[in-house]
Order: structure tokens, then C-alpha cells, then sequence
């Protein structure tokens, strides 16, 4: 397996707004790597409603943001649009250190919901930031879209808990991801930005360990693959080959749905990180040890 040249450092932020890229893109961060991907549901049909940003901090600091718009047309497009670059501004212009960031994330948030209930068309968006310092993240979100700490064998270690029905039918035991991924409330939603009774909630800090991966992403993938499918597709691999399998899993099935019983034909975004290079990685020994 060839493994691609590392992409030179981040320094400045990157937005993906209305993006319609055709490959997984891998950025340099001094905090680790991050691959990103966004692609509408019929590229040069209609915008993607989904937006991302990379926000490089320096001193191993960084933040990710995804938007996943709601309202059609332009609507959710301009909703996702306006969480980004509102939520990026605020962020760059952080104080560093302390709780800077985090202050920063939130009044991004609340100025982003203002500004969505401001254009007055029923936009709304929901909202992941994950808050990327010293091999730790924090996140901080509104709605479906999620972020999943995934360990190094592929087991799903952590998530958010998706602002819906299902998502606290699942927190609670009371449905699995199997069963969930075709509840026919899985697209209802209780929490937005934009809507009525915004709220944010903001995560514990949670280690990121050697061999973590973390995957924020649109609900284009959470609805196409169960997270033990994330999982297997991401241990133990280059982490853009890694993006480029979730891409064409779940694209896959979205353009045809006999292929499998789950499929949903939506927009899809992935920022998939890891706090060591793919060579740290493999350099790991990830056979059993046996106790004495």
C-alpha cells in the first residue's frame, strides 16, 4: 500500500462551503492530521446544504466545525454557510488559552442562531465544533449531525447524542443502531440553530489516545453506515484511505438502494482526525499481551 506525501502545514482556516469535491483532502495540523470531505447529493444540481471549516490555532490547538442546513432550496445552504463563518470568526479571534476557545465557540453559536432567524425563511442547521488541544477534544453541538471517538481496533468509545427522538431512544437502550437506522422518526429533530429553544451541548474534555480517530460528520454518513461499519473501516488504516472507503460506502449505497437495506440519499461531509501520523501508527503493536 502506498502511502501519500503529507500535506504541508495548515495555517490559515479552510472553509468548505457549497463544496463539491471529488476525493478526500488531507491537511497538516501541528496538532495531528485531519481529512476532509463534502459533496452534495447531486453535485451541480443543487448546493450542498452541508459546511465544514479546519481552524488551526498553533501550539497543537484546532477546532472543527460542520453544518448540516435544513429548511431546501438556498435556505439551508445559507443557514450552514453563516454557522461556519460566523462560528470561524469568532474562533480566530479567540484569547488563547484558558477558556477562550470554548467562550468563543459559544457566542459564535449564539450570534449564528441569531443571524439564521434573521433571514426569516424556516432555515435552520444543526452544528458540531470539536475543540482539539494537547491530545484532547471537547465538543459542542446542536442537532444530528455527530462526532465519534473511534480507539484503534475500531470500537466506537464515545459519541454525541443526536438531538432527536432516536437519538435519546438509542442513549436510553431503548433501540439499537440497527434498528434505528430505519425508524421511520430517524429524520425528526428536537434542537437546531435557528429554530425555537436553541441550546448547545458542550461535551466533558475526553482523552485522545494513540491510534484514536475522531469522526465528526453529516448525518449522509451516520444514515448510510452503522458505527461498527465506520469502525472496521477505519482501524488500522492510512486515514484518507480510511475517508475515501466511508465516501464510497455510503455514496454507494445512496445511488443504490437494493444493495443494502440502509440507504439515504443526502448530502455528506466527513472531518476525520487523528492526533498521530498514520507512520506513529503503524509503528504501534497491536498484538495481545498476555498477563503474567
Amino acid at each position: 500500500m502506498t502511502h501519500p506525501t503529507a500535506a504541508a502545514p495548515l495555517g490559515e482556516p479552510r472553509l468548505y462551503l457549497r463544496a463539491e469535491m471529488d476525493a478526500p483532502e488531507l491537511l497538516n495540523l501541528d496538532a495531528g492530521e485531519v481529512v476532509v470531505f463534502s459533496n452534495a447529493r447531486r453535485p451541480g444540481r443543487a448546493p450542498n446544504e452541508d459546511a465544514a471549516a479546519v481552524v488551526p490555532l498553533g501550539d497543537r490547538r484546532a477546532v472543527l466545525l460542520l453544518a448540516d442546513g435544513m429548511g431546501g432550496a438556498a435556505a439551508g445552504d445559507r443557514a450552514a454557510g453563516i454557522a461556519i463563518r460566523t462560528a470561524t470568526e469568532w474562533v480566530l479571534g479567540a484569547r488563547p488559552g484558558g477558556s477562550g476557545v470554548r467562550n468563543a465557540i459559544l457566542d459564535g453559536i449564539e450570534e449564528a442562531d441569531r443571524s439564521v432567524r434573521d433571514l426569516d425563511l424556516g432555515a435552520g442547521t444543526t452544528f458540531v465544533a470539536a475543540e482539539l488541544w494537547q491530545d484532547q477534544v471537547r465538543t459542542y453541538h446542536a442537532g444530528d449531525s455527530m462526532a465519534v471517538l473511534i480507539d484503534a481496533d475500531g470500537r466506537p468509545r464515545w459519541r454525541t447524542t443526536p438531538h432527536s427522538p432516536v437519538g435519546f431512544a438509542i442513549e436510553a437502550g431503548l433501540l439499537d443502531d440497527a434498528r434505528a437506522m430505519t425508524h421511520q422518526a430517524r429524520h425528526l429533530l428536537t434542537n437546531a440553530i435557528g429554530k425555537r429553544a436553541t441550546h448547545v451541548e458542550v461535551g466533558a474534555c475526553r482523552p485522545l489516545l494513540p491510534g484514536d480517530t475522531l469522526v465528526v460528520a453529516s448525518d449522509g454518513l451516520f444514515d448510510n453506515l452503522m458505527l461498527s461499519e465506520i469502525g472496521e473501516r477505519v482501524r488500522h488504516r492510512e486515514l484518507r484511505e480510511a475517508v475515501g472507503d466511508l465516501v464510497g460506502t455510503a455514496t454507494g449505497r445512496m445511488i443504490s438502494p437494493e444493495s443494502s437495506d440502509i440507504s439515504k440519499l443526502d448530502d455528506l461531509t466527513i472531518l476525520a482526525f487523528r492526533s498521530r501520523p498514520p507512520e506513529a501508527l503503524r509503528t504501534l503493536d497491536f498484538s495481545p499481551v498476555e498477563s503474567a
